[in-house]
């Protein structure tokens, strides 16, 4: 009925706000992932950086980050950090999620949630059953 307050359960709000950054590789997987509660910000993103991602290179001089213009990847400390580990960096034109093939696994997680996070007692564990689907 137009107009009118529809009442249903909505199982997002239920857990909380949870934070997920991870990278994609050539491969077509993701790889150090890693889920916080709350919202990013620099330090978090660099903490990521250093602590997560650079640990997963195999190769890291044959390795290239390629990474959206979000305010908290502050581009002169990502360049600091690659260049002390030793991959590349290239950061996508503003507003160009399209071109960031990481967006279309994000939205088969957000997806796979949306449909079977009501199956499990904790987003944690919706959310690790998400990953291992992929």
């Amino acid at each position: 009925m137009r107009g009118e307050r529809v009442f249903g359960e909505v199982y997002g709000t239920h857990f909380g706000r949870t934070s997920i950054v991870a990278a994609l590789n050539a491969a077509n997987k993701l790889v150090a992932p890693f889920a916080f509660k709350g919202y990013m910000n620099g330090g978090l993103f660099e903490g990521w950086l250093e602590q997560v991602f650079v640990p997963c290179l195999t190769n890291p001089k044959k390795s290239l980050l390629i990474i959206d213009n979000a305010p908290h990847h502050r581009k002169d400390l990502i360049y600091d950090i690659a260049d002390e580990y030793g991959f590349g960096v290239a950061f996508l034109p503003k507003y160009s999620p399209d071109l960031n093939p990481i967006e279309k696994s994000w939205a088969c997680i957000k997806n796979w949630l949306r449909l079977f996070l009501r199956d499990f007692d904790s987003f944690d564990l919706g959310l690790l059953h998400a990953f291992h689907g992929r």
